[in-house]
C-alpha cells in the first residue's frame, strides 16, 4: 500500500487516499489538488521479510493538474543474516559472561536500519527467558541495536516490587562500549552475515552503607 499521510502521524488513517501496487509494482493515487503532499509505503503490506533499500516517505509538491511520476520506493526480499544474541545479568560488574551469570528475560529489544541517514524501525522483540534474543532474515545494511530501558525487571532485594532496567540497573557490558551504553551500532557486510555478539550486561544500581561498630 502507498497512501498520501495527510496528518504526516507515519500511519494511514481510513480518510487518506491509497493505492495498492500491481502486479507490476505500479500505482497511482488520483484527485489531488494542487500542494505538497506526504507519500508512505505501509511497512505492514510488505511482503514477508522484505526490507526497504530507499527512504519509505517521501515530500511531493504538485501544482494544478500536475501528473507526478517519480515517487518512488524499493524493497528487498529477506536475507539469511541475523543480529543477536545475549542480555544478562553482570553478577561482578567486569562485562564478562560468566558461566554461573544468568540471562534477564523478559528484555525488550529493538532493531532499526539506517537507509540514507534516516533510521527505520524494523522488529522487536524480547528476550527469552535465558536472556536470548535474535533477529533473523536480515539482508546486509547499517544496523542499530537499543534495548528498551522501560523493559520491566524484579530485584532480588524486593521480589515483590517491579522496576524498570533504566532505573534500577546500571549497564556494564556493551558491544561498541558504555559510553553509548543500551544501544549497539552494526553492520551486515553481506546478505548472509551473521553477528551473534551484540551482547549487553547490567548489574543493580545503587547501594547503601557503610559501617557498624
Amino acid at each position: 500500500k502507498v497512501y498520501v499521510d495527510l496528518d504526516n502521524d507515519g500511519m494511514w488513517d481510513a480518510n487518506e487516499p491509497y493505492d495498492i501496487t500491481d502486479a507490476d509494482g505500479s500505482y497511482r493515487i488520483y484527485s489531488l489538488g494542487a500542494g505538497t503532499y506526504t507519500v508512505r509505503t505501509d511497512p505492514a503490506t510488505y511482503p514477508e521479510g522484505y526490507m526497504p533499500t530507499t527512504p519509505t516517505s517521501l515530500s511531493v509538491t504538485l501544482t494544478a493538474g500536475q501528473q507526478y511520476d517519480a515517487a518512488d520506493f524499493g524493497l528487498k526480499p529477506a536475507g539469511t543474516g541475523q543480529i543477536g544474541d545475549f542480555i544478562w545479568l553482570d553478577a561482578n560488574k567486569d562485562g564478562v559472561q560468566d558461566t554461573d551469570e544468568d540471562g534477564l528475560p523478559g528484555i525488550t529489544v529493538t532493531l532499526e536500519i539506517n537507509i540514507g541517514g534516516i533510521w527505520y524501525p524494523v522488529e522487536t522483540t524480547v528476550t527469552d527467558a535465558d536472556g536470548k534474543y535474535l533477529f533473523d532474515k536480515l539482508s546486509a545494511g547499517d544496523y542499530r541495536v537499543t534495548v528498551d530501558q522501560n523493559s520491566p525487571v524484579t530485584s532480588p532485594y524486593d521480589p515483590m516490587g517491579t522496576y524498570t532496567l533504566g532505573a534500577a540497573m546500571d549497564p556494564t557490558y556493551d558491544k561498541d562500549g558504555i559510553n553509548t551504553a543500551n544501544t549497539t551500532l552494526v553492520t551486515l557486510a553481506t546478505d548472509a552475515t551473521i553477528v551473534d555478539d551484540v551482547d549487553f550486561g547490567y548489574n543493580w544500581s545503587g547501594t547503601i552503607g557503610d559501617y557498624v561498630w
